[in-house]
């Protein structure tokens, strides 16, 4: 969720979702464009899970993107595998960054 002019609007909106279909799902990421679009696709299709991952940005002029998931078995949900895909992205920048800082601190310990 995040703060919007007083009003809380949320982050990450289901937009279209079949009770009965719950392994497809099209959710709305607001405030957001192809960077998170992107590295979410991309997330989400190296999971064996997934059958179908892409996204769309409605407009150039528009921050906002469709996010389109379908998995490979019913019992397992597309929200499930959203959460999983946020997790391992969260997971590949947090590892990068540590990387860079310690990359980082050995040049800086070098005197270059």
């Amino acid at each position: 969720e995040m703060e919007v002019e007083g009003e809380v609007e949320k982050k990450v909106v289901i937009v279209l979702e079949d009770p009965n279909v719950p392994s497809c799902a099209t959710f709305h990421l607001n405030e957001e464009d192809h960077t998170l679009g992107n590295i979410l696709r991309y997330a989400l299709v190296k999971n064996k899970d997934v059958d179908f991952a892409g996204y769309t940005i409605p407009h150039p002029s528009e921050q906002a993107v469709y996010l389109r998931v379908q998995t490979a078995r019913p019992d397992i949900t597309a929200v499930e595998v959203l959460g999983q895909a946020i997790k391992d992205v969260t997971d590949m920048t947090t590892h990068v960054s540590q990387e860079y800082e310690k990359s980082l601190a050995k040049w800086r310990a070098s005197g270059r």
